[in-house]
């Protein structure tokens, strides 16, 4: 579990960096940011966006 949670951390750091620095995100990047800010972890928020393509393409 911690290797999940170090990846968390390390991709809502980068994210929060990328809009600190006014770089433009992604759609994409913005609901991953959401959804870690949320608190889901990042395999979580992975099942989440994955879920929601498959609906959206069936």
């Amino acid at each position: 579990m911690t290797d999940v949670i170090r990846r968390t951390r390390a991709m809502l750091h980068e994210l929060q960096t990328y809009r600190r620095k006014r770089i433009p995100l992604t759609d994409g990047q913005k609901r991953l940011l959401e959804l870690l800010e949320a608190g889901l972890t990042i395999d979580e928020a992975n099942d989440t966006t994955k879920d929601r393509s498959q609906e959206a393409t069936a």
